[in-house]
């Protein structure tokens, strides 16, 4: 594993199996735009309310009341998301221990990742009554998913004003490695801000569904509710995008998979997507716009 100065705030990114090739800022940034991208896509085609009134008639045994189908429908989405996390970080890690960040680094890296919730938004607001249940549930779930790598946030930034005073021959060296540091703190900066929001949000929400119940809110204080979530979203996407392309501006020979990891976490993230919107179409149930009420 590599020794160099930055490694201690970059080594959550650190992947250098022999045969690996180093990702560039442009280009791991369009990968994950590409996951992105194929995220928007099963939920265009998936998440709609008519196709949930499609998988609905298939007569799938749900239980009788509507908020147990919801809790099944999130929880079941955030165990399977952060179980394929735990198989992505594992993947990175087949060229060697040796060669790579102990796993729960790189899952604290991944779960940190640009995450499809704000772009879901953006491509579903030709026909958002349409999409809204699905975008709901997405973005309870990526706020929940989004806790854990509070260790990197920390991490980073606590070690990076040692860092920036022990290592500063080595950010002279090169304008990229100074401005590929700047990133990776202010992406970790903005992580740190949106999840202290996002735990007093949490909290607040849960008061309000203990009084009200998720099914008895009225459809305002639900879209208030979510429009919140969405903008920490919005902040946790870019916080994450800032993080990742900061450590390989910063550490360019520091994430280097080979070519079958990113293949397999590629397909492997071109059907996690689908699973889970197919997943929540079936126990999701859009109890404020199919009429309402138990029938």
């Amino acid at each position: 594993m590599s020794t160099s100065p930055q490694s201690a705030i970059t080594i959550f990114f650190n992947v250098t199996p022999d045969d690996g090739q180093c990702f560039n800022p442009p280009e791991v940034f369009l990968w994950f735009i590409s996951m992105i991208v194929i995220s928007c896509t099963w939920s265009l085609l998936f998440g709609s309310f008519d196709f949930r009134k499609i998988l609905q008639q298939l007569n799938i045994p749900l239980c009788a009341a509507k908020s147990t189908n919801f809790f099944i429908s999130l929880t079941g989405s955030l165990v399977w998301n952060i179980s394929m996390s735990i198989l992505t970080a594992y993947i990175l890690t087949t060229g060697g221990l040796e060669s790579s960040a102990p796993l729960r680094y790189l899952l604290m890296a991944w779960f940190a990742r640009p995450l499809p919730g704000a772009a879901t938004m953006l491509a579903s607001l030709f026909d958002y009554n349409a999409f809204r249940a699905n975008l709901r549930e997405i973005i309870l779930v990526e706020s929940i998913y989004a806790l854990p790598p509070i260790y990197l946030f920390g991490t980073i930034a606590s070690q990076s004003i040692k860092f920036s005073s022990r290592a500063q021959y080595y950010l002279a060296q090169d304008k990229h490695y100074h401005f590929g540091f700047a990133l990776l703190r202010g992406g970790a900066a903005v992580d740190l801000l949106v999840w202290i929001i996002l735990i007093i949000s949490l909290v607040a929400i849960s008061f309000i569904l203990m009084e009200e119940g998720i099914l008895e809110m009225s459809v305002y204080e639900d879209d208030m509710i979510t429009l919140k979530l969405l903008t920490l979203c919005v902040l946790r996407c870019l916080g994450g995008g800032l993080l990742w392309v900061g450590s390989v501006q910063l550490s360019p020979a520091n994430f280097c998979p080979t070519k079958l990891m990113i293949k397999k976490i590629t397909l492997l993230w071109t059907f996690v997507p689908l699973v889970d919107v197919l997943w929540r179409g079936v126990w999701g149930v859009d109890q404020k716009y199919d009429g309402g009420g138990d029938d």
